[in-house]
């Protein structure tokens, strides 16, 4: 299966989903497009030394699908896609441009909110866990990637809204040998120092609302 026909299989289960198990709670479809910020790492190579790369900002797009179990609390599943261009650069300066670079973002967030049913605005505090999928024509791999963020929902009626959000949304990449640290009960072992690709994500989106969870 190719990265089109699974990027849009994704989406397709998490649209299809809430019409599934509408009768079984309040659920939500939060459509959404997000600004992704630059971010730099350095290499961690003996063999290329001094490089870094830089993924340059981008827009992003996608959708969750979210079940309030009450109003204070919602579990999301959310998919992200994220096109990109990488730009390496080396010690002396020179800079490669690779413009094929593709982020995925599949992850679980947490949302804990205000329990007033009649507030004018409902803010919320995000966690998410999950992976990115990194994808080039050189091939592809999977990271463990999270968020923190905050956002706030607006419902113009009792089942469409529209929501804002910010959130903090670094992915693992590898980690380097920091050093070495000894002591006399375990020996000596290395000291690692995981590196880490930093976005910021700021996002604008769309809530369509299935049911209540004021009953």
């Amino acid at each position: 299966m190719n990265a089109i026909v699974r990027r849009f299989a994704l989406v397709a289960l998490l649209l299809a989903l809430p019409a599934a198990n509408a009768s079984a709670g309040a659920w939500e479809i939060s459509p959404f497009a997000r600004y992704v910020t630059n971010a730099e790492f350095d290499f961690v190579s003996d063999t290329f030394p001094g490089y870094s790369a830089t993924a340059d900002p981008s827009f992003a797009f996608g959708a969750g699908i979210g079940y309030m179990t009450n109003s204070s609390f919602e579990f999301e599943a959310e998919y992200q896609y994220q096109p990109t261009n990488l730009v390496i650069k080396s010690g002396l300066g020179a800079e490669t441009a690779s413009p094929d670079l593709t982020i995925h973002k599949i992850r679980g967030n947490f949302l804990f909110s205000s329990p007033a049913q009649d507030a004018i605005a409902q803010p919320y505090f995000l966690l998410g866990l999950g992976a990115a999928i990194f994808d080039a024509d050189a091939g592809s791999a999977t990271k463990f990637s999270w968020q923190l963020g905050a956002g706030v929902k607006k419902m113009t009626s009792d089942t469409v809204g529209f929501r804002l959000q910010a959130a903090y949304a670094p992915s693992y990449l590898t980690e380097s040998n920091d050093g070495y640290w000894c002591d006399p009960y375990y020996g000596c072992y290395t000291y690692p120092d995981p590196q880490y690709l930093d976005q910021w994500e700021f996002s604008l989106g769309i809530v369509k609302r299935f049911g209540s969870v004021y009953r």
